[in-house]
């Protein structure tokens, strides 16, 4: 069932577009995607508008985008090779699965010609992959980093090694030699070729007015032809000798089934004697070879330079250079013209009735209608005639509700580019400037079209479900700042508030600044600036939470300073990478900093003014589809943690209230811990302040408010019930009198808002389409019923076998039992443990023990020694008083983390989303070992018996010979540590 959804969805979401693939004749025109139903969508939608990388380019972009055909592992893929034709084949491999080698070889035995590229990520990066074999089953390898330029480049390379030969020969068509042998090297190079020579094509396209020579500057762009080896290249260079345009090359390379540190020089030293104008580029690591670059007269790019694309850019630069609807009037004359949909909307509501008669009688707008691919409505419209309608009046408000309707469904639930007309409509998501949209951008494209697609409110009648007003900011931009106001030369190796000064005197481009303008003069409610790195919210690259989020009141009487505020809070976005904390992760995880580009996602804030002055949903929340510590429920039933107000207190790990969507009437706490955990504060934003300084960071506009009785009684009765003492039970009704608490039993229990269904429901899609568990952010309002989508993301799940039978053990070897523990597999090799010393623990000093532990962290990076840290209370909970309040980077070098319960300290496990996120994602393990329980323990007189390596105030850092070993039992909440 859910499949089928799928699969419908993914068909309807492309209203209109298919119709282009049947006008154009392309070389790669059938592609078979084999991967989860999200990885399909985001490199078909994020990379078609990539590809558009200035201007007006969308018709003919979309006239040659080739067909994508998604099909799952288990699917059987190899009928579907002898019943179709397809141009290429590429796998998405998240994991380092046999499977996918296994297809290939079978693949090959159909179709022996037929191209196959492997798509891996980070996760599936590793050594033993490139021993294989049976690599040689693929035609190319390449690294997805979050760039969907590179999906589009690969096509382009399929296309251009097919056509290289006949182009050169009958065309005179220019080609572009590169030489590369690493996958990275050439999964970076390659999206930045072609969007370079995509750009300088656009520019011969933008003054063409001839549709066939438009289709012919395509065919006639410059073609990249790759080379992997010494012997490759040589032989690609004689073939394509005279019509080279450059070669860009690469030195260490294979030569004889061997590496050769100078077989690239070899090579371009050989091109420069023959073709002593040809622009060269050479490419390394060691900079050392610039010398040799000089002397062959080639330019040079170091490729540890963190400008390195910025370089690549300036060499291309430096070294390489359907039609307007025009209205008449019956004797021809022009009246006006239009070049898109919306122009030629507007012109139907203003030109005379003569103009009007004239183009139906002459069925000129179903002509137009069928160039633009608009088939079955043009029918509709060639069927009628003037005389079917009573006046003029009628015919032209006919044909104003056609259109409107044909934009309405032509942009739904889609990415579109920026156009004014659009701006308010809230079922599409805007693009204000081109270039990728990130990971929180992608999840919200996707959840756009799923929502609009699959129409979710049919099943849930009486509430609204849908994604926010959103806009968001492409890359593209993001490159722009970096580049113009000279980034790199001035925010590297300086402190986060020096950075956020460089980054606030910069400038935005200013067709941004013009459109953001236009934007502001719609968006009239209060707004949230989002990170969307590249990196973010994926499933191997652990970022979520890394960055801030800007809430903006938008509510200044002065145009000019709101948006001000609005751009400033976009360069915040902007310096996030650049700012400490944030630049120590990147590299702490084996990234480059050039390897991280910012999209930024602005949004409308859901909720509204409950209390004067202040702006919050009812209730938001996070849910996850697996649940990582089930009480009384299955890891497949999820998991919700809601609040009342923003959801900061949610994704920070402050009180919130934890249920399972799947079993909604089983209490996950008893009723006494629910009255004492209650929340008793929340965020808001704060309207009353209109004139902050966003320089101070994200809390500027935000207010935490105290939430009394009153506010129990009147703003959230909706949610709360009262609290029999006596009795120790919960009496619902808003009528009732006594003492509230906080318990959502109305929404959740009596279906005054179907929230459970709902949750289960989008989780359910989220994971089937994903392919691995889920965590969505929402926020929910009663009045009217409202349920916001804010955003998806995956979430990481380890599936290897580990089995732990606890009756044999050797007690004697455990250091640790938590039958409370998060992860699964083997970890090995820690020789180090960090620990607190629980006479030393103060709740009113765990500030000093955060800075403490920030300094121990340093000290384990710099000698590159991962350990176990053990210590009482939340971890990363922003509540200073139910733990120690450290961030993410603060600790990233601990590879397990243990919640050790203290007698005078005990709080509930650790329920922070974003923290956990990047715990999973790295397969961090994290246990929980309450005081004084049969089930878990930490055997504290072996720790403190270890020989102590160095000892601070309030920490211990102890250092053994032999390596402990941790295993982690997913599927029994198992987990081990033994000496």
């Amino acid at each position: 069932m859910i499949d089928r959804q799928l699969i419908d969805f993914y068909t309807r979401f492309k209203f209109g577009e298919d119709n282009f693939h049947n006008l154009m004749q392309k070389r790669v025109r059938n592609v078979l995607l084999i991967a989860s139903y999200y990885d399909a969508y985001i490199l078909e939608q994020d990379g078609r508008l990539s590809e558009q990388i200035v201007g007006e380019f969308r018709q003919l972009d979309l006239s040659m985008s080739p067909m994508i055909t998604t099909m799952m592992l288990n699917d059987d893929i190899e009928a579907a090779i002898r019943e179709e034709k397809y141009d290429l084949v590429v796998f998405m491999m998240r994991l380092n699965s046999r499977k996918v080698f296994e297809l290939a070889a079978s693949i090959k035995q159909i179709e022996p010609d037929l191209p196959i590229v492997l798509l891996i990520n980070r996760y599936s990066y590793n050594i033993s992959l490139f021993r294989r074999s049976d690599l040689n089953l693929f035609h190319d390898i390449f690294l997805w980093m979050g760039d969907a330029r590179l999906f589009v480049a690969i096509i382009k390379s399929i296309e251009d090694m097919r056509n290289a030969e006949y182009d050169t020969t009958n065309g005179n068509v220019r080609v572009i030699l590169l030489v590369e042998n690493t996958v990275y090297q050439c999964s970076k190079v390659l999206p930045i070729l072609y969007s370079m020579i995509m750009e300088q094509t656009q520019e011969l396209i933008r003054t063409e007015l001839n549709d066939v020579n438009k289709r012919l500057l395509m065919r006639t762009r410059p073609k990249v032809i790759m080379a992997h080896t010494f012997e490759d290249a040589v032989r690609l260079y004689e073939k394509y000798k005279d019509n080279l345009l450059s070669v860009i090359s690469n030195v260490n390379m294979r030569h004889n089934g061997r590496f050769d540190a100078s077989a690239g020089i070899r090579l371009l030293r050989r091109v420069r004697s023959e073709l002593p104008t040809l622009p060269l580029l050479m490419m390394s690591i060691d900079r050392a070879n610039l010398q040799h670059a000089d002397q062959i007269q080639a330019a040079f790019i170091d490729k540890n330079s963190q400008r390195f694309n910025v370089k690549l850019k300036r060499f291309i630069m430096h070294y390489l250079g359907f039609g307007p609807f025009f209205f008449r009037r019956s004797d021809g004359e022009i009246i006006s013209r239009a070049n898109s949909l919306p122009e030629f909307e507007h012109n139907l509501k203003t030109i005379p009735d003569e103009s009007l008669l004239y183009h139906s009688q002459q069925n000129d707008y179903s002509t137009w209608l069928i160039a633009h691919g608009f088939y079955h409505v043009a029918q509709e419209l060639r069927s009628l005639s003037a005389s079917d309608f009573p006046d003029v009046a009628a015919l032209r408000n006919y044909l104003v509700t056609i259109f409107d309707d044909i934009r309405h469904k032509r942009n739904r639930g889609k990415v579109i580019n920026f156009d004014e007309s659009s701006i308010d409509e809230r079922d599409r998501i805007l693009l204000l400037s081109t270039g990728s949209l990130g990971g929180k951008g992608r999840g919200l494209a996707f959840l756009n079209a799923l929502l609009t697609t699959l129409d979710l409110e049919k099943d849930f009648p009486g509430v609204k479900i849908k994604v926010p007003g959103t806009v968001i900011v492409g890359t593209d931009e993001f490159d722009l700042f970096v580049e113009h106001n000279h980034i790199h030369d001035k925010a590297l190796n300086i402190s986060s508030e020096e950075v956020v000064r460089v980054f606030l005197h910069g400038e935005l481009s200013p067709q941004l600044i013009v459109r953001l303008k236009i934007y502001l003069n719609h968006a009239r409610y209060p707004l949230a600036v989002r990170s969307s790195g590249l990196l973010e919210d994926s499933q191997s690259q652990p970022f979520a939470g890394i960055y801030d989020t800007f809430m903006l009141p938008n509510n200044h009487p002065d145009e000019d300073v709101r948006l001000k505020q609005l751009a400033d809070a976009i360069k915040m976005v902007f310096s996030s990478p650049f700012q400490k904390d944030q630049r120590n992760y990147i590299e702490s995880i084996n990234y480059k900093l050039q390897e991280e580009k910012m999209a930024v996602v602005i949004q409308e804030i859901a909720g509204k003014e409950y209390i004067a002055g202040n702006h919050f949903p009812l209730i938001s929340g996070v849910a996850q589809s697996h649940n990582f510590y089930p009480v009384y429920t299955e890891p497949g039933d999820g998991v919700a943690h809601i609040a009342v107000g923003l959801g900061r207190i949610v994704v920070e790990g402050e009180k919130t209230f934890q249920y399972s969507p799947g079993k909604p009437n089983i209490d996950i706490l008893k009723i006494e811990d629910v009255v004492e955990s209650n929340q008793d504060s929340f965020f808001a934003l704060d309207l009353a302040d209109k004139e902050f300084d966003i320089s101070k960071g994200e809390d500027v506009t935000m207010n935490r408010i105290s939430i009394t009785s009153k506010l129990k009684g009147d703003v959230f009765l909706p949610v709360t019930s009262v609290y029999d003492y006596e009795r120790k039970q919960f009496l619902d009704g808003k009528y009732v009198q006594g003492p509230r608490v906080i318990t959502y039993r109305n929404p959740i229990r009596y279906g005054d808002f179907p929230l459970s269904g709902i949750l289960s429901r989008v989780l359910e899609l989220g994971e089937a389409a994903l392919g691995v568990p889920v965590e969505i952010e929402f926020a929910v309002d009663l009045s009217p019923a409202t349920f916001t989508l804010l955003q998806i993301r995956p979430l990481f799940v380890q599936h290897d076998t580990v089995d732990i039978d606890i009756d044999h053990f050797d007690r004697d070897n455990l250091l640790l039992l938590s039958t409370r523990a998060l992860g699964n597999g083997v970890i090995s090799g820690l020789h180090d443990i960090v620990y607190l010393q629980n006479d030393r623990f103060e709740v009113t000093k765990t500030v000093e023990m955060k800075d403490e532990l920030e300094e121990i962290n340093r000290f384990m990076k710099e000698q590159g020694r991962q350990y176990i840290l053990i210590g009482p209370g939340r971890w990363g909970s922003r509540d200073r008083f139910l733990g120690i309040p450290i961030k993410w980077t603060h600790i990233d070098m601990a590879k397990v983390i243990v919640e050790a319960g203290l007698p005078h300290f005990q709080v509930e496990a650790s329920q922070g989303s974003h923290f956990f996120h990047n715990l999973v994602a790295l397969n961090i393990g994290y246990f929980n070992v309450p005081h004084e329980t049969d089930d878990s323990f930490i055997d504290w007189q072996t720790v403190e018996g270890f020989e102590i390596e160095k000892s601070w105030k309030y920490f211990r850092l102890t250092h053994l010979e032999k390596p402990l070993k941790v295993r982690m039992d997913g599927k029994k909440r198992l987990a081990v540590v033994t000496v």
